[in-house]
């Protein structure tokens, strides 16, 4: 257990420098991290997200730098973006026909207002478990949190181009 506390320690002062350099206060993202705990948290930080691009698949990683990624964003001129589900809110299952009409909802309100929106999949490392996902570039990073505490999500990886990925935590 103290082990746990040590790496979700490590998470925190990680997400904390990482969400700073944003221009983001890290503070509520870290106490979200201490109400759902240790487990959890080191669950998300873990996560394969990929972005299914037209061109290619990128898999992001939070905390990692991702290269391939920032030249798609230069070429869109874009400098932020986010990786974002509806599914299974706050991390509790819902059927697959529920995960489904959420994500519909969402992909919906995300191209309202953005022109870059690309279905994507975060996944565990082992491939036990997966989930749909969006990747949009260009989005700001305030209405990626809305939208976020909107479909009720624990998390969502955000980035900036040039920058590495980063869970913020809602």
């Amino acid at each position: 257990m103290a082990d746990e506390w040590m790496d979700c320690l490590h998470l925190e002062t990680r997400i904390g420098m990482n969400l700073q350099a944003l221009g983001i206060n890290p503070n509520p993202g870290i106490q979200a991290i201490r109400e759902i705990g240790p487990a959890t948290a080191m669950a998300y930080d873990t996560t394969l997200f990929d972005c299914q691009l037209p061109d290619c698949v990128i898999t992001l990683s939070p905390g990692e730098m991702a290269p391939d990624l920032d030249e798609h964003l230069k070429q869109w001129e874009c400098d932020c973006w986010c990786f974002i589900t509806a599914c299974n809110p706050r991390s509790q299952q819902l059927d697959d026909e529920a995960n489904r009409e959420r994500q519909r909802i969402l992909g919906d309100v995300l191209r309202m207002k953005n022109e870059y929106v690309f279905d994507g999949v975060g996944r565990s490392a082992s491939g036990d478990w997966y989930e749909q996902s969006f990747f949009v570039a260009g989005i700001d990073f305030l209405q990626a949190e809305a939208l976020a505490i909107i479909f009720e999500q624990n998390a969502i990886l955000i980035g900036q181009r040039g920058g590495p990925a980063e869970l913020l935590f809602i």
